[in-house]
């Protein structure tokens, strides 16, 4: 059964969602599937929560997750 997707408001959620995330980098899910739907929408929120909330590198240096999974299919 895959988990339920969630909004993150605070800094225990988004360390839970890494955390549920996590898995997923062990055994990718294959795209199109409800794992692999899950996993990318985890990532949005996680990637969202990071933009609000945690100062990065310019965006021109990272590759988004969902960008790279889907250049391997």
């Amino acid at each position: 059964m895959t988990p339920v997707v969630r909004p993150i408001y605070t800094e225990a959620d988004y360390r839970a969602a890494l955390q549920l995330i996590a898995p997923y980098f062990e055994n990718e899910p294959e795209v199109g599937s409800d794992a692999g739907s899950h996993f990318e929408a985890m990532v949005a929120l996680i990637q969202d929560y990071e933009t609000k909330h945690c100062p990065t590198a310019p965006a021109e240096q990272a590759v988004p997750i969902t960008e790279s999974r889907r250049a391997k299919h």
